[in-house]
């Protein structure tokens, strides 16, 4: 599965310029035990804010390829609603695919691994 990463406008740490940024950002479906839901998640490998814990089963979906299963995600607690993102790291996720992360294409590879719960 293939995801072009996507283009932010922020402003660069430790000057007041703003600057196109491109993150490795894709669309997830998570699925709980009473509603499911379609949020934008950041891969991020150097992931380890986990804080509230709660069993969903996630589904990533690239054209008509589409991956799910259950797993156990962490929950965090964010000081303002702007600040609020979801964190696909290794814990739950990034532990089930190869990762590529090809910064000169602007694009992540995720292949699902021998770990991937069925």
């Amino acid at each position: 599965m293939k995801f072009s990463y996507r283009e932010y406008v922020s402003i660069f740490p430790g000057t007041n310029d703003y600057r196109l940024i491109l993150r490795p950002v894709i669309t997830i479906r998570v699925v709980g035990p009473n509603a499911d839901a379609r949020w934008d998640a950041l891969v991020d490998s150097g992931d380890r804010l986990k804080i509230h814990y709660g069993d969903v089963k996630l589904h990533i979906e690239s054209g008509r390829e589409v991956i799910a299963w259950k797993t156990t995600v962490g929950f965090v607690d964010f000081g303002s609603a702007s600040d609020e993102v979801i964190i696909l790291g290794h814990g739950g996720c990034l532990d089930f695919f190869t990762a590529t992360f090809d910064g000169e294409k602007a694009e992540l590879e995720l292949k699902p691994n021998a770990l991937l719960p069925s």
